[in-house]
């Protein structure tokens, strides 16, 4: 780990942003500096989470974090001297707000490590600007408070002291509030309203994303099924993902201990097809099987998980009503 370095170092490090302030600038700055080192080269950095000279208060810290927790690098740390900043220290409500925001993290982990395999291998930064899915917007060019995970999932993350009311730039497309599934039509700057407790996240129609259960550590036996979220708004619309899981040790390649599967869902007239081919590698599967859960505009049909207990290449059939 760096924040110092020469060219060829993305190979082998990852990079944290220095000596930032426990400060509502330095927070709305960490989205452009992160981006930047991203399109550089560097895709794996992150902030200190909270700040680290000075000191946080309560609804920074919890701001910083429900940032920071989706930052390809994801660390709390501050200077000695200042205020305790753990997720704990400022106590209820702030400690399970932290939480939650934590634990998307952990829910997002199997996308996370299918994009920093991306990242190695085809170059592709971890956190994209918007204008990633329109490089001829200006407005998407403009837009520095804003970024995406992936392809996949728009960050929306509350960036002011005190607000009660939250603008979100939508690129074009549809995009689904990963809370509640509303879908909301883009381009335009949508206005919602927010408490402390809101994290802004939007999937795109379109899109596959891989979620896991939330542990206490990665190093944990998983206990429940992936669940493979498709996102899909009309028929004739296809979503595709080329996931990827390792043992996350140094010969992981040489060894063949890696999957990796490319999904796709294609809503074909009253039928949606959702089939899993088995690309390469010998890991065992780590989870107690799969669920594909399907998110469709709210009048097609309820949102329940509809297979469970794969464990190898697959083909769901869904029928539209």
């Amino acid at each position: 780990m760096t924040r110092a370095a020469f060219a060829g170092s993305q190979r082998y490090a990852i990079a944290w942003n220095g000596d930032t302030t426990s400060s509502w600038e330095h927070l709305r700055l960490t989205i452009p500096l992160n981006l930047g080192m991203g399109l550089s080269g560097m895709p794996v950095t992150g902030c200190d989470i909270g700040g680290f000279w000075e000191d946080t208060t309560p609804e920074l810290l919890v701001r910083f974090t429900q940032l920071g927790a989706l930052l390809p690098f994801c660390r709390n740390h501050s200077a000695l001297g200042t205020v305790h900043q753990e997720p704990w220290s400022f106590g209820e409500p702030h400690t399970s707000l932290c939480r939650s925001a934590i634990g998307w993290r952990y829910r997002l982990l199997p996308y996370l490590i299918s994009l920093a395999h991306a990242a190695s291998t085809l170059g592709l930064p971890v956190m994209r600007p918007l204008c990633w899915l329109d490089p001829t917007d200006a407005t998407l060019v403009a837009c520095d408070h804003q970024f995406l995970l992936g392809d996949a999932v728009l960050v929306a993350p509350v960036l002011t002291e005190g607000a009660t009311h939250h603008q979100v730039q939508l690129p074009p497309g549809e995009w689904f509030d990963m809370e509640n599934d509303e879908v909301h039509s883009g381009p335009t700057i949508a206005d919602f309203s927010v408490t402390l407790a809101s994290m802004p996240l939007f999937a795109r129609s379109g899109t596959i994303i891989p979620q896991a259960a939330i542990l206490s550590s990665t190093g944990e036996i998983p206990r429940e099924p992936l669940t493979l979220h498709v996102y899909l708004t009309h028929p004739g619309q296809v979503a595709t993902l080329t996931w990827w899981d390792d043992d996350d040790t140094p010969d992981t390649l040489q060894e063949k201990r890696f999957m990796q599967y490319q999904i796709t869902a294609t809503w074909q007239g009253a039928e949606i097809v959702v089939r899993g081919e088995h690309l390469d590698g010998q890991m065992p599967w780590r989870y107690p099987g799969m669920r594909i859960q399907l998110h469709l505009p709210a009048h097609v049909a309820p949102q329940l998980p509809l297979f469970t207990n794969a464990n190898g290449p697959f083909t769901l059939h869904w029928h539209a009503v």
